[in-house]
């Protein structure tokens, strides 16, 4: 199996506050990273483990974990989605979790067989919280939004029911073989031609502030929808953020819109912070980004999404 560095970045928010000038650019002094996409790894089967369909599914009245580790010890796996409706996995034919709580939706391919999807719709990750006297498991969507769920799971383990207020999934484990798609070109900053690829490998909550700064450092040039109508993409010092225009010949080039420009302070928190712009508005923010190729994605109070795709 393939092993990579995953940079622990998604989910984070900024503070933008505007500031006059737009000349700033600090980007001879700036290390860049090279990411990865992310291959799953799974603990090893435990003695009770058994593989069900959804017509043997067990009732989920088993025991609670009792640890953090003991619950998402036993979430870890292949997951046949049985019944439910719940984002991310609303049209999903099942479910993989990994050693390290990330998640993906699974979807049968032509041939009947799962096949992971990947990219801001399709990942997400759970975390063990304590809920009172039993532990479950919080969920924070690669698209947006993050929520508790209750956990439910049989005697031996192996029928996992997710709940979650107004929805959830019924699961059973499986050994199924899961295929893995083509993620292309992890790292790769594209522009343009990044738009209309499939994005992969979202990075997981709690970066440092470093790891931070350093992949939102650079230009980025809207898909599709733009956070300002008026501004084809973004550009990210160490310190400071600009809309961009477009220029000459093709080009980019700051704003002398001083609403569309700002300082920006992240707290390492993993929860949206709060965002104050030129403009007087205040967002709350989450953002995340992509490895392959590196693409961000913003919502905005609700509104969204956003996403731009790194210029070289």
């Amino acid at each position: 199996m393939l092993s990579f560095r995953v940079l622990n970045i998604a989910f984070v928010g900024i503070s933008l506050a505007a500031c006059a000038g737009n000349d700033t650019d600090d980007s001879s002094n700036h290390t860049e990273l090279t990411l990865a996409t992310y291959t799953p790894t799974h603990r090893a089967s435990s003695g009770n483990t058994i593989n069900l369909t959804c017509d043997k599914a067990e009732p989920t009245n088993g025991p609670s974990a009792t640890s953090a580790d003991d619950l998402m010890s036993h979430i870890d796996g292949i997951w046949l989605r049985c019944d439910g409706g719940s984002s991310p996995f609303v049209e999903a034919d099942g479910v993989e979790v990994d050693v390290e709580g990330r998640a993906f939706s699974l979807k049968r391919n032509a041939a009947g067989t799962l096949e992971r999807r990947t990219g801001f719709a399709n990942e997400s990750f759970f975390e063990a919280w304590q809920n009172g006297d039993r532990w479950d498991a919080y969920q924070v969507l690669g698209d947006s939004g993050f929520y508790p769920r209750g956990t439910w799971l049989s005697e031996s383990r192996n029928t996992w029911k997710s709940e979650f207020p107004g929805g959830g999934d019924l699961l059973v484990r499986s050994s199924e073989k899961v295929d893995a798609p083509p993620t292309g070109l992890p790292g790769a900053r594209l522009g343009a031609d990044g738009c209309a690829l499939p994005e992969a490998g979202i990075h997981t909550p709690k970066p440092s502030p470093e790891e931070f700064t350093t992949l939102l450092h650079g230009k980025w040039l809207a898909c599709g929808t733009r956070f300002f109508a008026d501004a084809s993409g973004f550009e990210f010092t160490d310190t400071e953020w600009f809309a961009l225009e477009d220029g000459p010949n093709g080009s980019l080039v700051r704003t002398t819109n001083p609403q569309h420009h700002g300082t920006i302070r992240y707290d390492g928190k993993s929860v949206p912070a709060l965002v104050t712009a030129g403009d007087g508005g205040s967002y709350a923010t989450p953002i995340a980004f992509s490895a392959a190729p590196v693409k961000l994605q913003i919502y905005n109070m609700g509104s969204g999404p956003y996403v731009y795709s790194a210029l070289p």
